[in-house]
């Protein structure tokens, strides 16, 4: 799927949809693009932290899930204090 480069939206839902499917690598890659166009947005830090996780790197994980929380993600808060504590 080809994808407008400077539509972080269009980004980030196709990193979750990644995510759930267990495409971590493809799900990084994506989350980090829309980053890049709005870093701001905790769906990509938390989608990000997901796929981390998913590939091993817990401690990347979870710091993307703290950020997302500090960005007002109430499911990276949840998933945080699951994962991470």
């Amino acid at each position: 799927m080809n994808l407008d480069a400077n539509n972080a939206i269009a980004y980030t839902a196709r990193s979750m949809a990644r995510a759930f499917t267990k495409d971590f690598r493809g799900a990084l890659e994506d989350a980090n693009r829309a980053m890049q166009i709005n870093p701001t947005n905790s769906d990509n830090y938390f989608v990000r932290g997901v796929a981390k996780m998913g590939l091993g790197d817990g401690v990347g994980g979870c710091g993307d899930l703290q950020t997302a929380a500090n960005l007002g993600s109430a499911e990276a808060r949840t998933t945080y204090q699951q994962l991470c504590r």
